[in-house]
């Protein structure tokens, strides 16, 4: 049987690629194996029919997905109260903003080998070139106005 396997194998690599009589042939033989006849619904009815298996679908995965229109509960205050919480102090903290000495911590407390970032420099080069990009890196990371961004880049730039 692998005798059989391999032989077909090697004439779909030969003629498969090919826009000949094989390729089409080939085409027409998996397109039945392609189409979904009949199904059993959420009901367990066989339904047959192409719209009525296409509702048969949908209806399953609406039920799996389920709809806009549900509401959860109200949040109890109580049940969250039981549970930690942060002070008021923890809390201003957190909506502090960074300074620079604060990047540049954060920076070199990332070890070299990790995986680049999106822009594809890893840790190891920025922090080689801090002297002259950490400026740059802090204008584009501490919140302030985009325009006054792009302004001072382009001072450091012309």
């Amino acid at each position: 049987m692998s005798l059989i396997k391999q032989q077909s194998k090697i004439d779909w690599i030969k003629y498969g690629d090919n826009c000949t009589r094989f390729f089409f042939a080939k085409i027409k033989q998996r397109k039945p194996t392609t189409y979904t006849y009949s199904i059993e619904d959420v009901n367990g009815q066989n339904v047959e029919g192409f719209d009525n298996v296409g509702q048969a679908m949908l209806q399953y995965y609406k039920g799996l997905l389920g709809t806009q229109h549900t509401r959860t509960k109200q949040i109890d205050k109580d049940i969250i109260a039981q549970g930690a919480t942060i002070s008021k102090e923890q809390q201003i903290n957190l909506c502090k903003g960074f300074s620079d000495q604060d990047i540049q911590n954060a920076l070199f407390s990332i070890p070299h080998i990790k995986s680049p970032g999106l822009d594809g420099y890893n840790s190891g080069f920025l922090k080689t070139t801090w002297s002259r990009t950490g400026s740059m890196a802090s204008i584009f990371i501490l919140p302030n106005d985009v325009l006054v961004k792009i302004t001072q880049v382009c001072r450091n730039f012309l």
